[in-house]
């Protein structure tokens, strides 16, 4: 049993725990709302844009009788963690929503079998989530994941600033002098939040100083360019690629 499993970044190996064969991860379902019309048979189906979380059981074995403390950490290990990731698609990583009870069973005289239920959040994330910087307008990106991705922008503003303008992919935001002060401004589309940043990395949210529906400046499966106007010297990007 060479499969494994790691859980924020702490091996399955560390405890003893062989993996039994790992699956694929599921595949996110988008829900779907049905509305029944008047005089109509059929009725009208919604695509919503949102998806459910799934459930997972994963087994492993101990091939020792374990110590008390020893399956204390491990189930320490299992119920609070974060993030996992499984032998079979290293690449990316799940996000643990919860994990259920834990039943040791016995099997011979030695080894004991652990079912453990997961429940994930629906989307996986790329393991490797490195910033990318471009400094020169405009800027390609090519998103190869099956999703959207809501990144972090992180712009340079030039001294003397008075007007910045970013776009993506068609979508411009405008961020008046007030937001502009400190040399960095940061924009956060997971949290829905644009920020400037000082010196000593202290945030500040400065949206009512901006114009523009920047929640929408995903990047989409496939090419993407991004482009800003002079008073912008330079713009890193966090993708935090997903998948379904």
């Amino acid at each position: 049993m060479r499969n494994w499993i790691e859980i924020d970044g702490k091996s399955s190996s560390c405890f003893g725990l062989k993996m039994d064969r790992l699956p694929l991860w599921t595949t996110a379902a988008e829900t779907v709302e049905n509305t029944a019309l008047p005089g109509v048979p059929v009725e009208m189906d919604r695509h919503t844009g949102q998806y459910k979380d799934f459930d997972l059981t994963l087994t492993g074995y101990l091939t020792r009788p374990p110590l008390g403390h020893e399956l204390a950490v491990l189930n320490d290990w299992i119920q609070n963690g974060r993030q996992l990731v499984m032998s079979t698609q290293p690449h990316i990583y799940g996000v643990i929503r919860k994990a259920g009870q834990i039943t040791p069973k016995r099997i011979g005289t030695r080894a004991n079998e652990f079912q453990i239920p997961f429940t994930f959040q629906p989307f996986k994330y790329t393991v490797q989530n490195r910033p990318i910087t471009f400094d020169t307008s405009p800027a390609y990106y090519r998103l190869w994941s099956n999703i959207y991705a809501e990144p972090v922008y992180r712009l340079t503003i030039e001294d003397g600033c008075i007007l910045a303008i970013f776009g993506v992919n068609g979508i411009m935001l405008q961020i008046a002098a007030l937001a502009l002060d400190t040399g960095v401004l940061v924009i956060d589309l997971q949290r829905r939040k644009i920020y400037k940043e000082e010196a000593n990395g202290d945030l500040t949210i400065v949206q009512k100083y901006t114009s523009g529906e920047f929640w929408k400046m995903v990047l989409t499966p496939g090419n993407n360019v991004i482009t800003w106007h002079p008073g912008i010297s330079k713009v890193e990007v966090t993708v935090n690629e997903r998948w379904l």
